[in-house]
């Protein structure tokens, strides 16, 4: 019996499965390795109970997570895994490699993730070569949820959007300055709450002009 996890930011996929097939699927909040602490993540494993009755019969794991390069990331989820999951052989790899390896088909190619941050690499069937290191949401992630998430807040606060994007906007987020900030600075994970501004609600009309400063910054 093995379990796969495959996790973003913003969220994880989980799949405990056998020679006949799935035997359980589910959604938790995502894992990046670099915003948990050890025992943050025994905490969240504690309380998956959906994976109660299989823990002694899951025998290999892979789990693909964001922040995996971090110097300690995966050593503390290595602990981790393994104080739950006693009978089992532990692989911890990145995410990308969980993209790379479910599009391979025997020849390489160039693999990307777009989500709430951003990667690249060309995978050869066996490693993978990023030229251009991923810097995460504030240095890096060009692209992604997060970064365009922090261009539309900027924009926002400095009243540069065109005025039906501001009032749909408005109408759509209630947001101020001081509540940017203290998401920014002091809440856990502001590059979720930068993704989850990108979508405007489903009924705001579309700006008829787009020559403005803040949306070349896009």
């Amino acid at each position: 019996m093995i379990l796969i996890v495959e996790s973003g930011s913003t969220k994880a996929d989980w799949v405990v499965a056998d020679y006949k097939g799935v035997l359980l699927s589910f959604k938790t909040k995502g894992w990046n390795l670099m915003l948990l602490e050890q025992e943050e993540m025994l905490f969240r494993l504690e309380k998956l109970v959906q994976l109660t009755s299989f823990k002694n019969k899951i025998r290999s794991i892979y789990f693909y997570a964001p922040g995996v390069s971090l110097e300690g990331s995966s050593n503390s989820l290595q602990k981790v895994l393994t104080l739950t999951f006693k009978n089992a052989k532990i692989e911890i790899q990145s995410d990308l490699l969980a993209a790379a390896r479910s599009v391979y088909t025997g020849k390489p190619l160039f693999v990307s993730i777009l989500g709430t941050g951003s990667n690249t690499a060309f995978f050869d069937g066996q490693v993978l070569i990023q030229n251009t290191p991923s810097l995460g949401f504030i240095l890096g992630d060009e692209g992604s949820g997060a970064c365009l998430g922090k261009e539309l807040l900027k924009c926002y606060l400095y009243k540069l959007l065109p005025k039906d994007l501001y009032v749909s906007f408005s109408k759509s987020h209630s947001i101020s300055k001081e509540n940017v900030l203290k998401a920014t600075y002091i809440d856990p994970n502001p590059n979720r709450f930068f993704c989850s501004l990108c979508p405007l609600s489903s009924g705001s009309q579309k700006p008829s002009v787009y020559s403005n400063s803040c949306i070349n910054s896009f």
